[in-house]
């Protein structure tokens, strides 16, 4: 990874994976745990963005939310992550926080950001599984695919070798 640029571009990938996997989770018949995981994806998010900002958690760990108020919370997520996230030196800082289980940590923004995208990656193959169990399509979000999709980088696919 090169630094800021690099965090942008996955966290870029992030809300486009999110929004992939809404709408495979979209209309009736998804499954109740697939649906809790999405949403914990959005709590999570919240989470630590109310660690890192001081405030009141907005939402617990495992909210119970819809499929669009789940890619609400990630999409305004991203953008305040974005804005936190462009300044290199803001990547250095320390945040001090609780955890769950009533501990005290210490993490950079960098390592919590680094954390909430392969949280992220992980739910997301989680709730592919579940809707493979179910029937369903899962969607395709694997960040090669964003890239040569041309959904990241402003809209420009990558040129094919040859």
């Amino acid at each position: 990874m090169d630094g800021v640029p690099d965090l942008l571009r996955q966290l870029d990938y992030e809300l486009w994976a999110a929004s992939a996997t809404a709408r495979s989770l979209a209309g009736p018949g998804a499954p109740q745990v697939a649906l809790r995981r999405f949403a914990h994806l959005a709590g999570a998010h919240a989470l630590w963005l109310a660690r890192v900002e001081a405030g009141a958690e907005p939402l617990p760990v495992w909210p119970e939310l819809d499929v669009v108020a789940s890619l609400g919370v990630v999409r305004d997520a991203v953008t305040r992550w974005r804005a936190l996230a462009a300044d290199p030196a803001a990547l250095a800082r320390r945040v001090e926080y609780v955890n769950s289980k009533g501990a005290s940590w210490s993490s950079t923004l960098g390592e919590i950001l680094v954390h909430l995208l392969l949280h992220g990656a992980y739910h997301r193959g989680q709730i592919a599984s579940d809707l493979r169990a179910a029937g369903r399509e899962p969607a395709y979000t694997d960040f090669v695919q964003a890239v040569r999709s041309g959904a990241l980088d402003g809209g420009r696919p990558p040129t094919a070798p040859g």
